[in-house]
């Protein structure tokens, strides 16, 4: 018995030992793939990541960038070789989620949203953020302060929008207008318009400079104006701030609260607890890569405000994205988007690959479908999840019951159920665990 019992842990003991080494033979071969994945300017192998459609987008006609692509763009290549072989698994991951908003899709979105606010007379204007301190947006004429002559960035795209909507010949619309056009025209409509709202700092100081003058505080107490923030994606954080930054406080016995004279319109919502719309199950990974890169300042490594925001606008790159994307004030450290500018490399590279990926409306219905299918039917819920604005939702919602998908409770119904199921066989994605790839000590 004692023999058998010593021959049966001699066997367990030259198991152990088998399996350790097999265990460090496939890390050591893991760590020679990660080196030859990073080495000859040969990113990626094709056994490990299948080919990808090119210029596939994640959400509908937005833009990203894909494997293909990153692995025909010595300026990428260039980029994530700064980071060590450990950390490039991560930095790809970073790079596909990066949403690219071109300059054609921001301006059409713009326009109708502006279109569909022509009822009445409306006041356009850029929001834009004052170097030098002001008192006030106005001068003692009731003019507003003048635009400096130097570049604004996406203030200045803006507003060649707003002069490209004057030429259509609405007369509703009035380019940044005085006081006196204000009255004169009888306009209640103020429309303040951004590309991207995070913190909701801008925005916030715009409205206080807006709103410090006798005139437009009566106006604003008298319920005789209203604010109408305009922006392609903001967070569900950035309303508090800006809310706060009105005039007034918000009593019950008030009789109009200024939550009630004031509108945001737009097409992303982020909400900060949903970082995972953003960035994908990997986030956390993400995250501790852009804090982990000491040659970016430690205020920016999260982007301004620790916002971390994934949008890139053709016209304009945010500060709000990660700092190792944009930061260049390190002589060590080499950022895609230098001076916080879109590169003309990479325009090519996307306007070159646009043309694949399913349909955008496909996109979001299948997303929207597949939420229902979970159970989920509150709006403000849908809204977490999916990252898009409630009338953004209200809308996709319509076209469902429309096409019969849904019912009128916000059930799948028989054709939703088969139409979710249709659209996965024939999806064109390509789902990756990238986990695999990333070694463990």
């Amino acid at each position: 018995m004692k023999k058998q019992f010593i021959q049966i842990k001699d066997l367990l003991t030259s198991t152990t030992v088998a399996l350790i080494s097999i265990r460090n033979s496939l890390r050591s071969c893991l760590k020679l793939l990660m080196i030859r994945l990073t080495s000859g300017g040969n990113l990626l192998n094709r056994r490990m990541f299948p080919r990808q459609r090119r210029g596939k987008s994640r959400n509908g006609s937005k833009q990203n960038l894909t494997y293909d692509m990153i692995e025909d763009s010595p300026e990428i290549n260039t980029w994530l070789n700064q980071f060590s072989n450990t950390q490039q698994t991560t930095a790809l991951e970073l790079l596909t989620r990066l949403q690219f908003i071109s300059r054609e899709e921001y301006s059409k979105w713009l326009q109708d949203i502006l279109t569909k606010m022509a009822n009445e007379p409306c006041g356009l204007y850029a929001v834009r953020k004052f170097d030098n301190p002001i008192v006030s947006l106005w001068d003692k004429d009731g003019n507003l302060c003048p635009r400096p002559s130097s570049s604004l960035g996406s203030e200045d795209f803006i507003q060649s929008e707003i002069s490209r909507l004057m030429k259509i010949g609405n007369s509703l619309f009035k380019d940044h207008p005085s006081l006196k056009e204000l009255r004169d025209n009888k306009i209640k409509k103020i429309v303040l318009i951004e590309d991207s709202i995070s913190s909701g700092q801008r925005v916030s100081d715009y409205v206080r400079l807006m709103m410090n003058n006798s005139t437009m505080r009566s106006w604003w107490s008298s319920n005789i104006i209203k604010l109408h923030i305009v922006s392609y994606s903001r967070t569900s954080n950035s309303v508090d701030r800006i809310i706060k930054s009105l005039p007034g406080q918000n009593r019950k016995r008030r009789r109009h609260l200024n939550e009630e004279k004031i509108e945001f319109i737009g097409e992303l919502l982020h909400h900060e607890d949903y970082i995972s719309n953003k960035w994908g199950k990997y986030y956390r990974n993400i995250r501790d890569l852009c804090e982990s890169i000491k040659y970016v300042r430690s205020e920016y490594r999260l982007g301004y405000g620790d916002m971390m925001s994934n949008i890139v606008f053709h016209h304009s790159v945010p500060d709000n994205l990660p700092g190792v994307l944009w930061y260049n004030e390190s002589k060590r450290w080499k950022p895609l988007f230098d001076g916080r500018s879109f590169p003309n490399w990479l325009l090519a590279l996307l306007e070159n690959n646009k043309n694949g990926g399913r349909r955008p409306e496909m996109q979001a219905m299948l997303r929207l479908l597949k939420v229902i299918n979970k159970g989920i039917r509150n709006k403000s819920t849908m809204s977490h999840i999916l990252g898009l604005d409630v009338p953004v939702i209200d809308s996709l919602i319509s076209r469902a019951r429309s096409a019969g998908f849904v019912g009128a409770n916000n059930r799948l119904t028989k054709v939703g159920k088969e139409k979710i199921w249709k659209l996965k066989e024939n999806a064109n994605s390509i789902s990756y665990d990238r986990s695999l790839y990333i070694p463990k000590n």
